[in-house]
């Protein structure tokens, strides 16, 4: 869990590079209704390249120390839910690496579902959801199926990174 001195700085962060860059647009197709991002870092059959990197020291270095000396990280991005949006119920493209989920702001109403649980206090079925907690990392198993609803007033952000080990193959 960041501690609440963090959580604020990295919200700065986000607001440095959304006023620089802006969010990708917004997409509303198939399953997927309103979400939006800004790519960070990127896989590429050369390796990871990276975005912005002067605008998101912080965020960098947050996401090389979560991954830690056993890992790399392959890609990362802020991920944006408008009001009202939704991920419908879907499998993501492979490949497949470790994703964990970074919630920097959670508006009441956001749920996500999922038939995994984000720790290891048992397991869920499809049926059930859990609130993301600011500040609070969660792994995804985004090669089964889950959902995000945000029925708040205010877009849903999360950091999101995935990570393979060291040494291993870029899918790119």
């Amino acid at each position: 869990m960041l501690t609440e001195h963090y959580l604020p700085l990295l919200l700065e962060e986000l607001q440095s590079v959304e006023a620089a860059v802006g969010w990708g647009p917004e997409v509303h197709a198939g399953w997927n209704q309103g979400f939006r991002g800004i790519r960070l870092i990127e896989d590429t059959p050369a390796g990871s390249k990276y975005h912005w990197e002067s605008l998101r020291p912080l965020t960098l270095g947050l996401v090389q120390h979560f991954a830690g000396p056993e890992k790399e990280v392959v890609w990362a991005w802020y991920s944006g839910l408008v009001p009202g949006g939704t991920l419908d119920w879907h499998i993501d493209e492979p490949p497949y690496y470790e994703r964990w989920h970074l919630p920097l702001v959670v508006p009441n109403g956001t749920r996500f579902y999922t038939n995994k649980a984000p720790t290891e206090q048992g397991s869920i079925t499809m049926m059930e959801f859990f609130v993301p907690v600011p500040g609070q990392w969660f792994r995804v198993r985004h090669d089964l199926k889950h959902r995000v609803e945000n029925r708040g007033v205010i877009a849903r952000v999360h950091l999101i990174i995935d990570l393979k080990k060291k040494g291993e193959k870029n899918a790119g």
